[in-house]
């Protein structure tokens, strides 16, 4: 028969080798989780670093925006006149020329011009359209080589 201090000490050595295997897997885990600890962080500071480099060109195009919008404040608009003309003549070489009017062209062949109306406004607005595009790429030209 087998003494009971015997199944003792066989009961504490093979709790002191679970100990010992559940130590090395959760050592194991942790070096694992470290590991990923730091990927995350690194991840989390090139986000960060992203993020203001994306607020500094936003920030930029801003400035831009404004001194788009200063100038566009500044600058009057002139008024610009849409001109139609009402009848086209056939292109003929003229016989000769007609000494009262001033452009040299005989009666026949000056052109009906009526005054349409006034396309300033709209002019201006789509040339400051045009103008929003370059600072818009100019901004994210400058994130995009920051990155």
């Amino acid at each position: 028969m087998i003494p009971i201090r015997f199944y003792i000490f066989g009961a504490i050595a093979l709790a002191f080798v679970g100990l010992a295997v559940a130590l090395k897997v959760q050592t194991g885990r942790v070096g694992a989780l470290k590991s990923e600890k730091a990927q995350l962080q690194s991840l989390v500071i090139a986000q960060q670093e992203n993020l203001k480099k994306a607020n500094e060109a936003s920030e930029r195009y801003a400035i831009s925006l404004e001194n788009i919008k200063a100038a566009r404040a500044a600058t009057p608009t002139r008024s610009v006149r849409l001109c139609v003309n009402s009848s086209v003549s056939e292109a003929r070489t003229p016989s000769g020329t007609d000494a009262s009017n001033p452009e040299g062209l005989s009666e026949a062949y000056r052109p009906d011009i009526k005054i349409g109306r006034d396309i300033g406004r709209e002019l201006y607005d789509l040339a400051d359209e045009a103008d929003l595009c370059p600072a818009k790429l100019e901004a994210l030209q400058e994130w995009i080589r920051n990155r």
